[in-house]
């Protein structure tokens, strides 16, 4: 733990640095990684809402709120920024009519607080309608989801991911409009004796094996080393 404390006291006036030095290597080894699947664009994934629980709660609110969020955020990823005004004025009965269908992925009502995770399919046909009706060209770049798994030792100590410095600090940036939905790995033991095993011969490790639980087929693995004050990632 002092270990820990050391490292973030010393990586804290650098956080923003750090990061964005960490979002390029990933995006770099990305852009050089042919595998990479491709979703629908139209897919907009991890709507999050939360709000109080009261005698005025209503979780169509919460929903209603979840569409216009999508909308901004499919909006953001798909049209340039002049357009954006053009379809600031929608109305909430015109973006649900644009909306196939929705999947609420986590919902829980705790401790006098609403929170839902929502996932909405646009309709493609329905939706480039609307924007040619109003003369608006689209990108229609596509979405690409990727397990990031982001390993730290400390002095040769593998760090839980609730220690780990980068696991956190990348839980804590939300970023609306990316093309790239990064998937956290759960913590395994399993998964940590190997990576423990094999540190000093990464390069034969099967990082296959550690994400093929998550369904996704695209993987960025980064193994950070901090010792003798220095960070190598490798």
């Amino acid at each position: 733990m002092k270990n820990y404390l050391l490292l973030k006291y010393l990586i804290a006036p650098l956080r923003e640095y750090i990061f964005i030095f960490l979002t390029a290597t990933i995006f770099l080894f990305i852009s050089f990684t042919k595998s990479f699947a491709e979703e629908n664009i139209f897919t907009i994934n991890n709507v999050k809402v939360k709000g109080t629980i009261d005698l005025n709660f209503s979780r169509d609110k919460y929903l209603n709120k979840a569409f216009i969020d999508s909308f901004e955020i499919l909006t953001a990823k798909i049209l340039l920024s002049r357009d954006l005004a053009k379809v600031s004025n929608i109305k909430l009965k015109q973006i649900k009519n644009l909306i196939s269908s929705f999947q609420i992925l986590e919902e829980s009502y705790r401790k006098n607080e609403y929170r839902a995770n929502i996932k909405i399919f646009y309709n493609d046909i329905k939706l480039k309608k609307f924007l040619g009706e109003k003369n608006i060209s689209f990108s229609q770049s596509e979405n690409v989801s990727a397990v990031f798994f982001p390993v730290l030792f400390i002095d040769n100590e593998i760090q839980n991911f609730d220690e780990n410095f980068f696991y956190k600090q990348w839980e804590e940036i939300e970023i609306k409009n990316e093309l790239i939905n990064f998937i956290l790995p759960l913590e395994d033991l399993e998964d940590i004796s190997k990576i423990i095993e094999m540190k000093d011969r990464i390069e034969e490790i099967n990082i296959v094996d550690l994400v093929n639980k998550y369904d996704v087929k695209n993987y960025v693995f980064a193994l950070m080393d901090y010792r003798d004050g220095k960070l190598n990632i490798h």
